[in-house]
């Protein structure tokens, strides 16, 4: 377990140290940057526009913020991942999604849904898209990772 804690440490770090500017202008900024409930976001850059992807909020299963600048944000009205194209394994509630690119262009929303066999449980489930606001569809009918035991 030490070793798990102290390489997601490791990586944490790199991240930090190794990323481009948007986190270091996180740091600098003089408060909320996305003012409304816009839990647990994370980021990309496609050309010369930053997205930020949210927690389950506001009756949309994945909320969107734009900024061309990552000081001033919009919240986009659109749902990245509709519940239309939930996997069969999930209830939704879906928690710290994640977009990254692929070298092709296809992007690829990693989330956390709540479990229909146990819904006191979530499991880590992959979508995609050819565009990165979506709408994301799920990849497969079983998550990527699941313990229910």
């Amino acid at each position: 377990m030490y070793f798990v804690h102290t390489t997601f440490l490791l990586l944490v770090h790199l991240c930090t140290i190794c990323s481009s500017h948007p986190f270091y202008k996180r740091g600098i900024s003089d408060g909320p940057v996305i003012a409304s409930n816009f839990a647990d976001p994370a980021f990309i850059q496609v050309n010369e526009t930053y997205y930020a992807f949210s927690t389950t909020s506001d009756h949309k299963n994945v909320p969107i913020a734009t900024s061309t600048d990552f000081n001033n944000w919009a919240i986009a009205d659109i749902d990245a991942f509709p519940t239309s194209n939930f996997p069969s394994w999930t209830t939704g509630g879906i928690w710290a999604p994640d977009v990254v690119q692929l070298p092709g262009g296809t992007f690829v929303l990693y989330y956390s849904g709540t479990s229909k066999d146990d819904t006191s449980k979530h499991c880590v489930g992959a979508a995609t898209s050819p565009s990165v606001t979506g709408p994301y569809v799920s990849s497969s009918g079983e998550p990527l990772a699941c313990d229910l035991k």
